[in-house]
């Protein structure tokens, strides 16, 4: 929890640094990084169908059956990190 606590505090730091910064100098890495802490904190994957698919909750990848998500920590397709409790 703590170092999600962490990674959301740098992404609103980033957010504000972005908005002074609009209209002066490229913002093109600070969304980058954005994007990349964002993918860092855990969001729960919902279930997709009747067949025990879920999505990932960035992307609307399908990740895997129910009996093997303990195996994906990060969806495979854009590498946001998953929370199964």
């Amino acid at each position: 929890r703590r170092g999600s606590m962490k990674i959301k505090g740098a992404i609103n730091w980033l957010r504000k640094e972005k908005n002074l910064r609009e209209n002066h100098e490229p913002t093109d890495y600070i969304l980058l990084a954005m994007q990349a802490l964002e993918k860092q904190v855990p969001q729960k994957p919902s279930i997709e169908d009747e067949m025990g698919y879920f999505m990932c909750p960035n992307c609307n990848a399908a990740i895997n059956y129910t009996s093997d998500r303990e195996d994906h920590k990060f969806c495979l397709n854009c590498g946001q990190k998953l929370n199964w409790n």
